[in-house]
């Protein structure tokens, strides 16, 4: 079971997946600001909460935490995981570290399994000529 505080960390994941999948199957453009949050928003969500379940730990970062984190995160989450959980070390290492790629995955089984869906739907361009047939995909809309 999860704890409360980590289920905004599942719901940030979501959002930025679906995000993800909806710009890299779509005909649209993303603004630039929207992968830059996709790619930030778990991230920092993940870091966010370290930094809270911190305080309920006792554990204290140095003053310049949000540099530290953002360079040094694969280093951080580790060791924070480490001192502060005995027998969950491993479980917390392995839930942040897929929560920062989560999107990611959401991603990519939505691509999956719009192209599978987009396949079944393909019909021929034209005529065969000598053996070739051309698929064309419908469009998204």
């Amino acid at each position: 079971m999860l704890p409360a505080s980590f289920w905004l960390i599942a719901a940030v994941d979501v959002l930025a997946g679906i995000m993800t999948a909806f710009y890299a199957a779509g005909p649209i453009e993303p603004v630039p600001l929207v992968p830059a949050g996709v790619l930030l928003l778990p991230l920092l969500t993940c870091l966010f909460w370290v930094e809270r379940d911190a305080r309920r730990h006792n554990v204290f970062f140095p003053t310049d935490w949000g540099l530290y984190a953002l360079v040094a995160w694969p280093l951080l989450i580790p060791w924070y995981a480490w001192r502060t959980r005995r027998r969950a070390r491993w479980r917390v290492i392995l839930g942040l570290y897929g929560a920062m790629l989560a999107p990611y995955v959401i991603a990519m089984w939505a691509l999956l399994l719009y192209h599978a869906l987009a396949k079944q739907r393909a019909v021929p361009d034209r005529a065969p000529e000598e053996g070739h047939v051309t698929l064309v995909l419908p469009p998204l809309s």
